[in-house]
């Protein structure tokens, strides 16, 4: 039949392991092929701030909820820690995000939705990007982003998140509520300057393998050629 030989040409590319395996417990095999970073990676720098950042779409899903939650435990672990969130608020979180920022006090900033220049200075500067995200994310870009700057990353330990991460000091579950968000973030401003460094140093290396453009080119090329 027509559909058989058209479901048979079918090729399926997923960003990330964990929606490979998922589209596999469906019968549906899929090929890996990681998003492509293209931008420079950055030197190292060492931060002398304890600035925790969030990049993104302010929404409950996306564990932004979590983390003001959570925040009060860190600023009152971490004397000089600030949490700075930059991004669009999601329609109908607009009344509940400004009640929880009233109640943050001056350690807590938001900047609003800001431009690609301002965003890459941002990450710069802080010492940790936090993705907390409660729903299951795919690969999201803030991570490569991030990481090209060799800024830590803090991130749910729920769908792609874990695999572009690695070390598991900057994991969380999430569904552990606020007290665990907390505690893994506190945990890794505690860091020494040379463990940060290794962790940061490792995460570009790994986006040096694995997201360049040439490489990912070349493996979507193969699976064209298969199909």
């Amino acid at each position: 039949m027509l559909a058989d030989r058209i479901e048979a040409g079918i090729r399926y590319v997923a960003p990330s392991q964990d929606l490979a395996d998922r589209l596999g417990a469906c019968d549906l095999k899929a090929t890996v092929i990681h998003n492509p970073y293209v931008g420079a990676i950055s030197e190292f720098t060492p931060r002398r701030s304890q600035q925790f950042l969030y990049v993104g779409l302010i929404s409950p899903r996306k564990g932004v909820r979590l983390l003001l939650e959570a925040w009060s435990d860190v600023a009152a672990s971490l004397d000089d820690a600030r949490l700075v969130l930059a991004g669009s608020v999601e329609q109908g979180f607009e009344t509940e995000f400004r009640s929880l920022l009233a109640n943050m006090g001056s350690s807590v900033s938001y900047l609003g939705q800001v431009g690609r220049s301002e965003v890459t200075r941002l990450y710069r500067e802080a010492f940790c990007l936090v993705v907390p995200s409660i729903w299951l994310e795919n690969y999201p870009t803030t991570v490569l982003e991030a990481q090209a700057q060799r800024t830590l990353v803090v991130g749910a330990d729920r769908g792609g998140i874990p695999e572009m991460i690695g070390d598991s000091r900057c994991l969380v579950d999430v569904m552990g509520g606020p007290d665990a968000l907390a505690a893994t973030l506190i945990r890794v401003a505690r860091l020494t300057v040379d463990e940060y460094h290794a962790i940061v140093d490792e995460s570009a290396a790994r986006m040096a393998r694995e997201n360049a453009p040439d490489r990912y080119v070349n493996r979507l090329e193969k699976v064209f050629a298969t199909a």
